[in-house]
């Protein structure tokens, strides 16, 4: 039997239950103790990581452009999620920085709101997604990492994980995966684009950095989880609020 790839971290997101007899021993490995259920490798990718001054540098995006504008659209009915879109340069410089705007659609959640708006901007300011690092204060939920990737970014950090989107009351990124394709996750190092959490980052820091970006994450967890409980006690009075997925 073959063995099990060795791309450990999307391993739990490319789980699929596929009936026995369409199995294909070329194209599948199963996985012992569950039956019926396989891994579908994927094309490997690229992993991403990120430096102390690179997490730095993102959650100074996130708190000094995202988050000022999440703050006024939840007020407006939004969901948290926010995202921006910065240079792949040393200094990452941004972009464009955005936020939900489910109000308007159900689809502009805030990556693709963001992309939007990236899209939007004239040519010769607009640099090519193959140039850019992709940053979503949240982890991109299968609408979303499929924008990205049909978008041409290659290169996507995050903040908060789907179990923290879980806590601060969003579940539907991990049911609608669940539900649709039997999986917990997309593959995070993939051939289109690699994604990357920066909490996992800060703990390879070194420590006279880690205490820093600590605090810091602490200081944004913070704040997203009053803009949670913003949004949750204020969207059963908001009759604009129809959404499927509140």
């Amino acid at each position: 039997m073959a063995g099990v790839p060795d791309c450990v971290s999307c391993i739990s997101g490319i789980l699929s239950i596929i009936p026995s007899s369409k199995k294909s021993s070329a194209a599948a490995f199963e996985m012992s103790g569950a039956k019926d259920v396989v891994c579908m490798p994927c094309t490997e990718g690229k992993s991403l990581t990120a430096s102390a001054s690179m997490i730095r540098r993102m959650f100074e995006v996130i708190e000094a452009e995202v988050i000022p504008k999440t703050e006024k659209l939840v007020a407006e009915g939004n969901k948290m999620f926010g995202a921006a879109i910065m240079r792949d340069d040393p200094q990452l410089t941004t972009v464009i920085a955005d936020s939900n705007h489910e109000m308007l659609c159900p689809l502009y959640h805030g990556e693709i709101w963001t992309i939007k708006q990236w899209s939007e901007m004239p040519a010769e300011q607009r640099p090519a997604p193959s140039e850019c690092v992709f940053l979503a204060t949240h982890e991109p939920c299968c609408l979303c990492i499929s924008g990205i990737t049909w978008a041409g970014f290659k290169k996507c950090f995050y903040f908060f994980s789907y179990e923290d989107s879980k806590i601060q009351g969003i579940p539907h990124d991990l049911n609608i995966m669940h539900e649709l394709w039997q999986v917990s996750s997309y593959a995070k190092c993939n051939a289109f684009v690699s994604t990357c959490g920066l909490k996992g980052q800060i703990e390879e820091c070194q420590e006279a950095d880690k205490a820093e970006l600590i605090a810091t994450a602490e200081r944004i967890t913070s704040k997203y989880e009053a803009l949670s409980q913003k949004y949750h006690t204020e969207k059963a009075s908001n009759k604009q609020n129809n959404l499927a997925f509140g």
